[in-house]
């Protein structure tokens, strides 16, 4: 199916659509998407942006981005707070992952496009119980030494039960390369996420 998104392009960034994610947004073209996002109801793709071509991008009108990468994240969002500075603080709320066909010129200050939704394969294979289980361990140990809000680890503890949002909060917080973060996901098949997570994360064992 066919969806209109706004497109929100910043670097080294990558966005999990299963997971919450804050932003502060102070940007003026950015305040007015985000609160005619909120009016209209329309989507809005978080990107990650380059300043020249890569294969799989589509290029956009930024003054420094030109492209973004063309398989994102997409958002419903929720304005949390708007400050005495007029900026606003807001919640990425899970969406769906999209690939983007084109942009639309409809004349404003940021841009528009049509995308398609991109439908996952979300089963753990029983061959693989073991290795998730295995890297959800590692992940709530990594967990206890980062969330230091007793809450927050109850909160990420909780939700990391589901192995769609544990593997997109290891690739969140724990693999720091936006390349790595993109190619997780890319890949449509919740098993071929979880292969390739741990081999980054043997990789980066070995560095160590």
């Amino acid at each position: 199916m066919k969806t209109k998104v706004f497109l929100f392009p910043l670097p080294s960034t990558v966005y999990m659509p299963v997971i919450r994610k804050p932003l502060r947004i102070f940007e003026p073209r950015y305040l007015d998407m985000i609160k005619t996002a909120v009016s209209d109801n329309i989507p809005v793709a978080l990107c990650y942006g380059l300043s020249e071509y890569e294969d799989d991008t589509i290029g956009i009108d930024h003054e420094s981005l030109h492209y973004v990468k063309s398989v994102c994240g997409c958002a419903k969002v929720t304005i949390v707070e708007e400050t005495q500075d007029n900026e606003l603080i807001i919640y990425l709320e899970p969406y769906k992952k999209i690939i983007l066909e084109s942009i639309i010129s409809e004349g404003l200050s940021y841009n528009v496009a049509t995308a398609q939704e991109i439908i996952e394969f979300e089963t753990i294979l029983p061959q693989n119980f073991l290795r998730i289980n295995q890297l959800r361990d590692f992940f709530l140990t990594w967990a206890k030494a980062y969330f230091k809000n007793t809450k927050e680890l109850e909160d990420v503890s909780k939700v990391s039960l589901d192995y769609s949002i544990l593997i997109a909060l290891v690739s969140e917080f724990v693999l720091y390369d936006p390349d790595i973060k993109q190619q997780v996901l890319e890949f449509d098949d919740i098993n071929d996420k979880l292969r390739y997570v741990e081999e980054v994360l043997f990789n980066l064992e070995d560095e160590i």
